[in-house]
């Protein structure tokens, strides 16, 4: 574990050069619709699932919304994305209520990776080939395990959900 540490680091500290680190607006703009695949242990379920992102009327800020499901039972979400850092591939996701996550752009993918509930939470959306890849990796914190010792102690937590679609722009 030590030596994947060490060369983790050693490869993160290196200079890369700046690739697909732009974020080319016209690219991700617009209404994407697809099928949000829910993963469990011995189960599966499918929602339909819609992600429009827009610009607002301030530079540089734009409006990203969720919903999942249909009709009035659909989970809406309104969020406002827009650059902390942009060279460096800081944004934020803004959900517009005090709580702000960061988002790191690169490669043409949002990443973000947070709490909530004791609950960790890694989401990826990647634009590959006109379409947006979503997946969303959930981990309770309770059920963690911990293995090795001192330097060399590493901690797991287990995925229980893993949330997926395939979202192409209308």
């Amino acid at each position: 574990m030590k030596k994947f540490v060490v060369l983790f680091v050693l490869i993160c500290s290196m200079g890369f050069p700046q690739s697909k680190q732009t974020f080319n607006e016209k690219d991700w703009l617009g209404n994407w619709k697809g099928t949000l695949n829910i993963i469990m242990a011995g189960k599966f379920n499918t929602v339909p699932m819609e992600l429009w992102i827009y610009k607002t009327d301030t530079p540089d800020k734009y409006g990203w919304k969720t919903s999942y499901g249909q009709g009035v039972s659909a989970l809406k979400k309104d969020y406002f994305l827009y650059p902390k850092d942009a060279e460096r591939g800081e944004w934020i996701l803004d959900e517009d209520n005090n709580i702000l996550l960061d988002f790191f752009y690169g490669d043409n993918q949002f990443h973000s990776f947070f709490e909530t509930q004791n609950i960790l939470l890694s989401s990826r959306y990647d634009l590959k080939d006109g379409k947006i890849f979503m997946e969303v990796l959930s981990a309770q914190k309770e059920k963690q395990s911990k293995s090795g010792s001192g330097k060399e102690e590493c901690i797991s937590y287990p995925i229980y959900v893993i949330q997926k679609a395939e979202l192409t722009k209308n």
